[in-house]
């Protein structure tokens, strides 16, 4: 379903295997993450729903380049497309063994072609909302997170989720990484969390969010989501 979880900032829930997408409406329009195909017709719907079309939506940020992250991208064939240098190039060079195509069903696959890639701590001004790059690698060796710097929620995609950790067995995946990067999420002092997949980490206190990821760090549990 399609939620605006807080003015102007929507949420496109993935179901099965597809990433939640998220939308930020300021005087330019970025989306984080964009889907599987099985998404098509909500991420669609909730854009007509708030009153905007494909070719409004300025930015495509991706968390990192596995398939359910980008392959409705090319409903958007006006938007810059962004991701780390290091999942762009698997992504380009159309890596079906990175992407995860097999294991996630998607014989055929648009990809993108991302000609725009992150320096950590870049900051994107859109006008009400401010975005800001946090490199988050583990689940993959380009994985980025995303911080609203006003509200400080904090858009991680699979490096983190309530119950456990971001795969690390996938290609350019790596464990250490993983449990580095979940400690930089900590400090970045998030009040909210949204992952790529499950549930939101909400903050109680700024103590709360820290309890809960101390809690996963030890338990180094990686969660089963792509």
């Amino acid at each position: 379903m399609w939620e605006e979880i807080s003015e102007n900032i929507y949420a496109s829930f993935g179901t099965e295997t597809a990433a939640h997408a998220y939308l930020i409406v300021g005087k330019k329009v970025a989306l984080i993450d964009s889907g599987l195909a099985s998404s098509s017709r909500q991420l669609k719907e909730g854009l007509t729903s708030v009153g905007l079309t494909p070719k409004d939506v300025s930015y495509i940020f991706h968390t990192h380049g596995h398939a359910d992250n980008f392959a409705l991208d090319y409903l958007f064939p006006k938007s810059e497309v962004w991701m780390h240098a290091s999942d762009a190039t698997y992504v380009n060079a159309r890596d079906h063994v990175f992407a995860l195509t097999q294991s996630l069903n998607v014989p055929v696959v648009k990809w993108p072609n991302i000609q725009h890639t992150f320096v950590d701590k870049q900051v994107f001004d859109l006008g009400n909302f401010s975005i800001q790059t946090l490199f988050t690698p583990g689940h993959t060796k380009g994985s980025v997170s995303f911080m609203e710097t006003t509200k400080k929620w904090l858009f991680c995609g699979d490096a983190l989720f309530s119950t456990g950790l971001g795969r690390w067995d996938l290609v350019s995946g790596n464990k250490p990484q993983v449990i580095s990067s979940a400690r930089k999420i900590l400090f970045s002092s998030p009040k909210m969390i949204l992952p790529g997949h499950g549930l939101p980490i909400k903050a109680r206190g700024s103590a709360s969010i820290a309890r809960q990821l101390e809690r996963l760090m030890v338990e180094e549990v990686p969660e089963a989501f792509w």
